[in-house]
């Protein structure tokens, strides 16, 4: 048996260490980036961990978790908002609001049911109305041409 992880099976084939090309490809640019490459064929553990050590010099703990904390807080708000007026989860909600036209995003939601708690609400109605939209079209009924889902798409 060779001294490289490829160990022969008993017909005495190479063994396939790797799923695909991509998988071979990135394997062999790992190898590559190490300090001391002894061989370019040894099989090395580095499949998708080629450049851990410069993603851990740059990350900015303080920034993070500021960024990761805001975000949560932002996450429990809408849920906390939404929870009262709708059975849908924050991500349903959204999904539907961009599919109906809307160009809110997660911030401004949060801000606009804080602050116009009846604008919010009409924009939970929207959401639903396009789901019961969609609910319906994909049972056969006739959808108005003025419904939400008709909307032309311009992305």
């Amino acid at each position: 048996m060779s001294r490289t992880a490829k160990s022969r099976i008993p017909s005495g084939k190479k063994r396939q260490v790797f799923n695909n090309n991509i998988e071979k490809q990135i394997y062999k640019d790992a190898t590559l980036h190490k300090a001391v490459p002894n061989h370019r064929n040894v099989n090395r553990f580095t499949l998708y961990y080629a450049h851990h050590n410069i993603a851990r010099k740059q990350w900015d703990f303080e920034t993070n978790m500021t960024h990761m904390k805001r975000n949560i807080t932002l996450d429990i708000r809408l849920k906390a908002a939404l929870k009262p007026l709708s059975k849908m989860d924050c991500r349903t909600f959204i999904e539907s609001l961009e599919k109906s036209g809307s160009g809110l995003n997660y911030e401004s939601l949060v801000n606009i049911a804080l602050h116009e708690p009846r604008t919010f609400e009409c924009l939970v109605e929207v959401a639903e109305r396009y789901n019961h939209e969609v609910i319906n079209k994909s049972n056969g009924e006739t959808v108005d041409s003025n419904s939400l889902t008709n909307l032309p798409r311009y992305f």
